[in-house]
Formats: C-alpha cells, structure tokens, sequence
C-alpha cells in the first residue's frame, strides 16, 4: 500500500515542495523489509522521484549517497550506488 501511495505522490505531485520534504522522510525512515526480489521498495520509489525533480540538489545527493552506503535493503543500495555512478558520469544530473 504504501508503494503505490508513494507512486501516486510522484505522478501527480512529485515536484511540489511538500511532497518532496515527504521524500526525503519516506526515503530515510520507511520500514519497508524486503521479502521476494519482486517487491517494490518505498524507499527507492521516492527516492527515484527526488533524482527525476530534484537531483541537482545537495540534499538529494547527499541523501543518494547515505542510501548507497547504509540502507537496510541490499538492492536499493545497489541501486543507488549505480545512480551515484551516473551523477558523477554525467555531471550531476539523472532520471530516476
């Protein structure tokens, strides 16, 4: 349920200062566990969003890179740290 709050949120609102303060909440502090490879986790959905409107910013980046280094779940940081690769190829920006 709140994976598909979470994509909602992004799709109609995504850029509007509130939701983005939201992100970045939902992006460090949601208790999503992985279970199954399959399911979608929170935590990356906002965190994709934040790259897509905001990636230029030093908060995102730096919230990037602590998601990279020390999130829970093996396959956010995975991607994550591929992300961090991108902004670094490309000089600072990416899509979610």
């Amino acid at each position: 349920v709140r994976r598909a709050a979470v994509q909602e949120l992004a799709r109609g609102w995504g850029n509007q200062a509130e939701v983005v303060d939201c992100f970045h909440l939902i992006s460090s502090n949601d208790p999503f566990e992985r279970e199954y490879t399959w399911q979608d986790n929170p935590r990356q959905i906002a965190l994709a969003s934040l790259l897509k409107y905001r990636g230029t910013e030093p908060r995102t980046k730096k919230l990037l890179s602590d998601r990279a280094t020390n999130d829970p779940d093996p396959q956010l940081r995975e991607w994550a740290q591929k992300k961090l690769e991108d902004l670094n190829q490309t000089g600072g920006t990416t899509n979610g």
